[in-house]
């Protein structure tokens, strides 16, 4: 249905619908015009269609859609024309038509009117990875790592990231809003928390078998960054879950029959009987030599449809660069891997003396840990690769719980301060989680079967009862606590590519490192990259006590046991049954 007013083209979300699925062979209204989308009880008011300053109709598609998974709206809730109540909002966006928008950021913007209250708000479209109509969907080939430039030669210092938080503060703000987005309806920000400035919200992800829910978040100093690191891994998760449309790479088959070298769905703890099985695969690249590879499918990308295993964002990483989002991503499966081999090996791990930290950051951080009754402490984890790796430990004195947290980074420094704004931002959710789900973490208590999702790991720990489950690190006799200085990799610490180049080859000769292509459009449109470091043979991380991986893999036994000879000496009770790993 089509009504034209003053150049002002009018059409139902059905119509636009239709339109999408019939390719865009008919145009929606007049080159250059507006266009008014009645959706709901809102009417979205796009600029110039049809051109390239205009958004694309067929992204907004996608962002209204996702928004209404999340508002739960009924799906016939659409507005059909001026009997319905329309009129005043067709009149006031053809007033609004006639002012249009500048549209100089990154994202192209639109205004939303509300059919009852006539009110207007200004929204980003951001590009859709499921648009059909887009031709910009894949991702940059991952080109070989170079060195970048040289620092300045004045003494001026450059800065560790090349991503600006601010400008992405900028130009993501209302990307979660209730209208047409696919990262949430809103960033919430924390005002309870005294540690941190907490910017948090979620996304609720719609498939053919169900709908789960994909939070998100950034702790900083400052709300704005906090709100741009939380934005910026909401599109990282978006990514990982599943490829763009037109992504290249994707190939089926047995791994005999592939054109080029496979690594095999045992090598990363699924069953063997797939590696004989027909399944999807996923190119990426090898780090060593630069050859193209192929990896499972799901091991490359979370939230596909069909899947031979339920794997997570572990290994998703963004940057500025590629060596940004390749080292983070790097670094976040060895971490994973280190604590599963710790933990599930029950290992009496070296504590970590939090007098010796250096970074003023963390030092203030713990000031307000303890003074809001937090017992924060630091754990040597360097024990599936030769990556320090550090786990952070927040004990609450007034409620018993545990917050777990983890970090790795040849700068030791570094790796400490992840784990504590991990158990910084987290230990008042813990504190909540308690409150209003004690009922259900105490059936998991009495039957580790009931933890079945992301959320039930940490929830476990936040009940005092749980305490004992981590008793064999937090309580075992140990010597003098070592400094964490003592930890860090000569020479790390000073620019992403120096400390790329340590981490693999802390990694060599033992470990290949694979990158999976992620990046999204809307990624693109701010610069960022977007990757999925896989390292095969490293322990994944898994949620449901049923899904553990780790403790079917040979490599959870074997690095444990090589920790405990190497310290025979204090490592000498034998590991309980192992329990539900607490991680978020």
């Amino acid at each position: 249905m089509t009504s034209t007013d003053h150049a002002l083209t009018w059409r139902t979300l059905d119509d636009l619908s239709a339109w999408c699925r019939a390719g865009a062979r008919e145009a929606l209204g007049p080159q250059g015009a507006p266009l008014l989308v009645l959706a709901g009880r809102h009417a979205f008011l796009l600029d110039s269609l049809g051109t390239p300053s205009g958004p694309c109709p067929g992204c907004l598609y996608d962002g209204i859609i996702r928004s209404r998974s999340q508002r739960r709206l009924a799906a016939d809730a659409l507005g059909r024309g001026e009997e319905d109540g329309w009129g005043p909002v067709v009149a006031l966006a053809t007033q609004l038509a006639l002012l249009p928008l500048a549209q100089d950021g990154s994202f192209r913007q639109v205004r939303v009117i509300d059919r009852d209250s006539l009110s207007v708000s200004l929204v980003p479209v951001l590009p859709s990875e499921t648009c059909s109509l887009r031709h910009d969907q894949g991702g940059a080939p991952i080109e070989p790592l170079v060195r970048p430039p040289a620092r300045p030669a004045d003494g001026l210092s450059l800065p560790y990231r090349r991503l600006s938080l601010d400008m992405v503060a900028h130009q993501v703000g209302d990307a979660a809003n209730p209208f047409c987005s696919s990262l949430g309806l809103e960033a919430v920000t924390d005002l309870e928390i005294e540690t941190t400035a907490k910017v948090s919200g979620a996304y609720v992800a719609v498939t053919p078998s169900g709908c789960w829910t994909g939070p998100w978040g950034g702790h900083t100093p400052r709300f704005s960054r906090s709100a741009a690191i939380g934005l910026l891994e909401a599109l990282e998760r978006r990514a990982g879950m599943t490829g763009p449309v037109t992504a290249p790479g994707v190939l089926r088959g047995t791994a005999s029959e592939l054109p080029v070298e496979a690594y095999l769905p045992s090598v990363f703890g699924i069953d063997a009987a797939f590696d004989t099985h027909p399944i999807a695969w996923s190119t990426a690249r090898r780090l060593s030599d630069g050859a193209v590879v192929a990896v499972p499918r799901d091991v490359a990308f979370y939230g596909e449809e069909g899947r031979i295993v339920q794997d997570s964002s572990n290994g998703c990483a963004c940057g500025g660069t590629l060596a940004e989002a390749v080292l983070f991503g790097l670094l976040e499966a060895v971490e994973r891997d280190a604590f599963l081999i710790s933990w599930y090996g029950a290992l009496e791990l070296d504590e970590i003396r939090s007098g010796s930290v250096n970074a003023l950051a963390s030092r203030q951080l713990l000031d307000r840990m303890r003074l809001l009754g937090q017992r924060v402490r630091f754990f040597d984890a360097t024990v599936g690769t030769r990556v320090p790796t550090v786990v952070a430990v927040a004990e609450s004195s007034v409620t018993g719980s545990l917050c777990f947290g983890a970090g790795a980074h040849p700068d030791a420094e570094r790796a400490l301060a992840a784990a504590l704004n991990e158990v910084a931002s987290d230990y008042l959710v813990a504190r909540t989680r308690l409150e209003i789900g004690r009922e259900h973490i105490e059936q998991m208590l009495e039957d580790f079967d009931q933890v079945r999702v992301m959320e039930d790991h940490a929830d476990l720990f936040t009940h005092p009862g749980a305490r004992p489950l981590a008793s064999f690190l937090l309580d075992a006799p140990r010597g003098e606590e070592r400094d964490i200085a003592s930890l860090s990799v000569p020479g790390a610490g000073c620019d992403v590519m120096t400390d790329l180049r340590l981490s693999l080859e802390l990694l060599r000769p033992d470990y290949e490192v694979l990158v999976v292509e992620q990046t999204l459009p809307a990624q693109k449109v701010l610069g960022v990259r977007s990757v999925k470091v896989i390292v095969p043979g490293l322990v994944p991380i898994d949620f449901g006590w049923r899904q553990q991986r780790a403790l079917s893999m040979p490599r959870t036994a074997e690095r444990a046991g090589a920790y405990r000879r190497a310290h025979a000496d204090r490592c000498t009770t034998k590991p309980a049954a192992p329990v539900p790993h607490p991680f978020p």
